[in-house]
């Protein structure tokens, strides 16, 4: 008996031999039946039952398929006949993929074509590979980047997506945390956008740091939901130029820093952060300080102490420059200054940690939490007095200088 034979007789019996996999208790009568209709039945076939059965009890699971194409071929029919019956269109598609036997392709070629001309979707026909297949292009995700904040606490975020081979980039410059002041957009080749973050590490010295696509969208949604808040109004072009960004659907609705440490356990660990003043040490850090008008306000005071008729001594001018340092810093840090600086914070906290900074994302946060407490001075923490302190040039004789220089450092 040739094979097309026994497959033509496995599909004419097929519906039976899928009853006997189905009603164990009616196999005699089932059986019967089946041999009338000119079933296959070898020596092994009531062996075959039991495991032939479990297949056909998981055979909605696509991941049998497999086990379905081992089985013998009148059961193999059976099953296929059920699987069609059903609609499982999902496991013969399986079928169809794990599939190396060119007769049962044929077969299942067969089976589509049919469930086709009734309505029902099929697989589309499978193409043989080309001898040359010329290799896809995969995209690679490029970074985004964020830059420290400079003396106005303004700020750089890149935002970088693969296109068509090009880079799509949005650079905004943010400032306040709660404005856009400029922004550019622009797709470029890659080898151009490898140049330009370079050029900006290297040549002209910004403190770049590269993070990822996901906290690149949540600090521009946090600037435009402050700028919205504000009544800041975003450049001109800004939305048509954001709207070719693949934004995306929702933002994470709590700082990821959270994600990395547990700020007020660590707040409480540092105490009185006497030792916070060297973070300016760090990049991130350099350019903090308070902004002109408050450092002149300072210089304006120091020069009416210098000219006042009040006699005083040394210790007595001392404590007159503390105090009104402390004043310089605390009336610096308005309601507006302390939730901008929090989130400046934040973020540091977040950059520190992710380049395994431990004890300055430490410190970090902690500022952010005793800065956030507006019971408590600025001044009272070395890490804000340093914004005004540490461009106070030392009034102390330098070596081999004949002369004391005083004054500030702007």
């Amino acid at each position: 008996m040739s094979y097309l034979d026994q497959e033509k007789r496995a599909r004419k019996a097929a519906p039976i031999l899928l009853e006997i996999l189905e009603k164990p208790a009616d196999f005699n009568s089932l059986f019967n039946a089946y041999c009338e209709a000119d079933g296959l039945v070898d020596n092994e076939f009531l062996d075959q039952i039991p495991s032939a059965r479990e297949v056909w009890q998981r055979a909605a699971d696509p991941q049998t398929a497999n086990e379905i194409l081992q089985l013998p071929v009148s059961f193999r029919e059976a099953v296929f006949f059920g699987l069609i019956r059903d609609r499982c269109i999902d496991v013969l598609q399986a079928c169809w993929e794990t599939n190396k036997d060119r007769s049962v392709q044929k077969r299942l070629k067969r089976i589509f074509y049919e469930l086709k001309q009734d309505g029902v979707h099929a697989p589309a026909k499978k193409k043989k590979a080309p001898l040359f297949q010329k290799p896809t292009a995969t995209e690679v995700v490029y970074p985004c980047y964020v830059s420290a904040a400079d003396g106005r606490n303004e700020r750089l975020l890149i935002l970088n997506e693969p296109g068509q081979r090009t880079v799509r980039t949005l650079q905004i410059y943010e400032r306040n945390g709660d404005s856009i002041v400029h922004f550019h957009y622009d797709e470029t080749s890659r080898k151009k956008m490898r140049q330009f973050i370079d050029d900006l590490i290297n040549v002209r010295n910004v403190p770049l740091y590269e993070i990822d696509g996901e906290f690149a969208y949540y600090l521009l949604h946090r600037v435009r939901t402050a700028a919205q808040e504000n009544n800041n109004a975003e450049p001109s072009g800004f939305l048509q130029s954001l709207s070719r960004m693949n934004l995306p659907e929702s933002y994470p609705t709590q700082h990821p820093y959270h994600e990395l440490l547990d700020g007020q356990a660590i707040l409480e660990a540092l105490a009185d952060l006497s030792e916070s003043a060297d973070l300016h040490q760090d990049p991130l850090f350099i350019a903090w300080m308070l902004d002109r008008e408050a450092i002149m306000s300072f210089q304006t005071s120091l020069q009416s102490l210098e000219t006042s008729n009040l006699v005083i001594d040394d210790a007595q001018q001392a404590e007159q420059i503390e105090s009104r340092m402390d004043r310089a810093v605390d009336n610096f840090f308005t309601d507006e200054r302390r939730r901008s600086y929090v989130e400046r914070l934040r973020d540091a906290a977040y950059l520190l940690a992710k380049a395994d900074k431990v004890a300055e994302s430490q410190k970090a946060v902690a500022l952010s939490l005793a800065l956030e407490d507006r019971q408590q001075n600025p001044s009272s923490i070395s890490f804000f007095r340093a914004m005004l302190t540490k461009l106070i040039e030392p009034q102390t004789k330098k070596e081999n200088d004949q002369t004391t220089e005083s004054g500030l450092i702007v």
